[in-house]
């Protein structure tokens, strides 16, 4: 019922999970948007291909696959991919 349609401050972070029905664009696109905006690090999440990307800027990214361990150096977050896609 109180729902906020704009946020007054942006996130730190954003995860986006690639969907049947999105593109690899799609998600790009969204994540330019987000550092337009504020944003400081953004996630896209490949679940079928177990891989995750991390944007510290629009053209700026890692990409994390099989057991590596996912680093976001931006927002200081480690996590073992193993423990995403288990």
């Amino acid at each position: 019922m109180n729902d906020k349609i704009r946020m007054e401050m942006p996130p730190l972070g954003v995860i986006e999970i690639l969907s049947p029905t999105q593109t690899l664009n799609d998600l790009t696109d969204k994540a330019i948007s987000y550092f337009a905006h504020g944003v400081k690090s953004c996630w896209l999440v490949l679940p079928t291909l177990s891989t995750i990307y991390v944007f510290s800027a629009s053209s700026q990214f890692e990409a994390f696959v099989q057991d590596e361990l996912v680093k976001d150096k931006v927002l200081n977050i480690e996590l073992p991919l193993t423990e995403v896609f288990a």
